[in-house]
């Protein structure tokens, strides 16, 4: 059973304006500590660390000036946790949003709206049933699920991350990743066995780090993205845009795939069909 075992010269009520207060505990909560503050109608905030193995359970929002070192278990039922690192093996769940620092190894986040850190170690779980996830670099075997869009800077090999109604955006992609998104997927590079499945959008490979400027991506393991294909001679390409987004597709067409330089093009979108139709006229 959760303990709560805090002094009265360990804690303050400070009033933030006539209808909010906190609760300010002016130590750290000890390594192995279990701390139920569910009772209680503040917000709360500590002003040191959560010690490994600890245990803190809060009614509303959370703010820890520390860190929360390994193997604790956060929770802020309805309301957010915020805090700087995050030690191994930690659990860390929020009624809204999550806001942090690093993130070490096997360590899981769920809230219902935004989460949002820095580095995120290997073996983790990240879950935004409602909201969206922002990470910088993702370790190996590292699965992100949001509900709306994933950003992050690069995804370590094996790590999994997807969007169900919207677009994930990511920068290099190492081997044996796989990102599933509803909408769009862009990235910087990608390599060896990486996955990518974009449901109703499109692939989109970054053709300068420096600016924002993408290509189409066609690789061995893309889902769902439009294909390309050419008669030879026929001065016809036919290009597959199933489930592709019309509205913000582009296209890249090798001028080598015609016998001589092509004058022009004629593209038409029929509608219903989900296609193009392109036409060349060419040099005699």
């Amino acid at each position: 059973m959760l303990r709560h075992e805090l002094k009265d010269d360990e804690y303050e009520i400070v009033s933030k304006d006539v209808l909010v207060k906190e609760m300010v505990i002016k130590r750290d909560i000890k390594s192995g500590e279990q701390l139920d503050l569910s009772g209680y109608r503040y917000s709360i905030v500590i002003e040191g660390n959560i010690g490994e193995g600890a245990t803190v359970i809060a009614p509303y929002n959370l703010t820890v000036k520390g860190d929360i070192e390994k193997k604790s278990v956060v929770s802020a039922n309805q309301g957010s946790v915020i805090a700087k690192n995050i030690g191994d093996e930690s659990n860390i769940k929020a009624g809204t949003r999550i806001e942090v620092c690093t993130v070490g190894h096997k360590v899981v986040l769920e809230a219902r709206d935004t989460i949002k850190t820095l580095d995120v170690g290997s073996h983790g779980t990240l879950i935004s049933t409602q909201g969206r996830v922002t990470t910088d670099n993702v370790g190996t075997y590292t699965n992100i699920n949001a509900f709306h869009r994933v950003i992050s800077k690069d995804v370590g090999s094996h790590a999994k991350i997807s969007s169900e109604k919207s677009t994930v955006e990511v920068g290099n992609i190492y081997s044996d990743a796989e990102i599933t998104a509803f909408s769009n997927i862009s990235f910087t590079s990608i390599e060896g066995d990486a996955k990518l499945t974009s449901k109703n959008g499109e692939l989109m490979e970054q053709t300068d780090p420096s600016i924002k400027v993408f290509r189409p991506y066609i690789g061995p393991n893309s889902v769902n993205v439009p294909s390309l294909q050419h008669q030879q001679n026929s001065g016809h390409i036919s290009v597959n845009l199933e489930n592709a987004n019309l509205r913000t597709l582009s296209i890249e067409i090798p001028i080598s795939l015609f016998e001589s330089k092509a004058t022009f093009f004629a593209v038409e979108n029929k509608p219903g069909e989900n296609a193009f139709q392109i036409e060349s006229s060419k040099d005699k």
